[in-house]
């Protein structure tokens, strides 16, 4: 099985959409929402896609900076938790949800103000091409923001390390003939590496920095949400002294808002396969 089609199985089955209704999973949240604020600041967007929106979880913390708002994302199962969230609690904007690939992107070319793409892009092999594809829908000037890990940071060297443990469990659970939960071959980026993909994709750089991962994976995942709050807010303080140095890219994401830049690229590789609108 090759790896895209590996991992499009897996957000299939997955129960990623429930991690996120805990303790743990609203903290990440958090961290991942204060870390896009600091470089959208007064963004907004009359057309605004959400790219590898999974179950939603911030459309609706993007709906006030959009005038119309567009998840994509290419597991069904994910799209149809946010489509019944959707259904229960309408954005009060007008919104589409369609399933496709990030590589094919079923818009029209300089058709979208602004894209918003959080820990998406490390899972697709075909990096370039997506980023290409952001470039060709949106219109010239129009921004991307974009948070992605980074190996260069404490975070990523734990990874380093584990990687080869994981490595072996996974080798060994194959032996026994049973398949993998997860697969850990995720393409991780450094500042370096990723201002060069943004470049030749067409990007101009407006704003970069990087946001810090707390180990709280040490912490008992069953308590209280205040719990987090001094973690959290330790995490803040520590990424504003941070943005003034050199350490601003060693934080285990890289939050980047950046600008298109010129004409619309053209469209590399397949033709996109028509997307489903699943909810208005």
């Amino acid at each position: 099985m090759k790896l895209d089609e590996f991992k499009a199985e897996f957000w299939e089955r997955t129960d990623y959409d429930r991690a996120f209704r805990g303790s743990f999973g609203r903290y990440m949240t958090e961290i991942e929402r204060a870390a896009l604020e600091r470089v959208m600041g007064d963004l907004r967007a009359p057309v605004l896609l959400d790219l590898g929106c999974g179950h939603g979880r911030f459309l609706r913390w993007l709906a006030p900076r959009a005038g119309r708002l567009v998840g994509l994302d290419r597991s069904g199962r994910l799209l149809g938790v946010a489509s019944e969230s959707l259904a229960r609690q309408p954005l009060g904007i007008p919104a589409a949800l369609l399933r496709a690939s990030a590589t094919a992107i079923p818009l029209a070319d300089a058709s979208i103000d602004a894209v918003t793409c959080v820990r998406v892009i490390q899972h697709i092999p075909q990096q370039d091409l997506v980023l290409h594809e952001i470039r060709r829908v949106l219109r010239p000037g129009g921004t991307l923001v974009l948070v992605q890990y980074n190996w260069a940071s404490p975070h990523g060297l734990v990874r380093a390390v584990k990687l080869p443990v994981k490595a072996a469990l996974r080798s060994l659970l194959r032996r026994l003939g049973r398949q993998p939960r997860f697969d850990e071959r995720t393409r991780w980026t450094c500042w370096p590496l990723l201002k060069r993909q943004l470049h030749r994709a067409g990007f101009g750089i407006d704003a970069a920095t990087g946001a810090w991962i707390f180990p709280l994976q040490y912490f008992r995942r069953r308590r209280s949400n205040d719990a987090f709050r001094p973690f959290l807010r330790l995490a803040l303080a520590a990424e504003k002294l941070a943005d003034r140095t050199p350490f601003r890219f060693a934080g285990g994401y890289l939050v980047v808002r950046c600008r298109a830049r010129g004409a619309p690229a053209a469209r590399l590789g397949r033709k996109p396969r028509g997307g489903s609108a699943l909810s208005r």
